[in-house]
């Protein structure tokens, strides 16, 4: 499904993976999985921060468990920021 941010948002985010999945699905590609919690997480000097949070994980776990053929998440770009 790509390398989505770790958030809700429907441009690149948890909902961008589940239009992806319908989207397929719909075009016969029944198998594919995403980055549970998304790929990334950015800091851009304090101006930009995302970093996943404890809803967005459990939610995208919850997607993931009916939707994907693999279930992985992804530590991202700077793991000691995870939370």
């Amino acid at each position: 499904m790509g390398d989505q941010l770790p958030n809700f948002d429907k441009y690149d985010g948890m909902w961008s993976s589940l239009i992806a999945r319908l989207n397929g699905g719909l075009s016969g590609f029944n198998i594919g999985h995403s980055d549970i919690g998304g790929y990334t997480t950015i800091y851009f000097h304090g101006i930009y921060d995302e970093t996943r949070s404890q809803e967005l994980l459990f939610r995208w776990i919850e997607l993931s468990t009916f939707a994907d053929m693999i279930m992985r998440t992804h530590i991202g770009l700077q793991p000691e920021h995870m939370y």
